[in-house]
């Protein structure tokens, strides 16, 4: 079972510190779409995630994640796209 620690980890290897708001924004999106198309899971409402028609594939990183890390996940994220987007970083 993959743990928060392990996500924030495979984060940190991403382009996370080229384009901190846009990394951050897409992997919330993976986070919501797994959540929603995969699970059949609500997702919080304050990461605004609205569902596009055609179903994504799954995120090979994220299956064996439980509901309950993802969410966690998926609000730090969603707080580091906050962040970036008051620092100016979002396009």
């Amino acid at each position: 079972m993959t743990n928060l620690n392990e996500l924030i980890e495979d984060l940190k290897v991403s382009d996370l510190a080229g384009d901190p708001w846009g990394v951050a924004l897409l992997r919330l999106f993976d986070v919501a779409q797994e959540l929603h198309f995969h699970r059949a899971s609500p997702c919080p409402d304050h990461w605004d995630y609205t569902p596009g028609l055609g179903v994504p594939d799954p995120c090979d990183d994220l299956q064996d994640a439980d509901d309950a890390t993802l969410v966690e996940f998926g609000n730090l994220l969603d707080r580091v796209v906050i962040a970036t987007e008051r620092l100016g970083y979002s396009y």
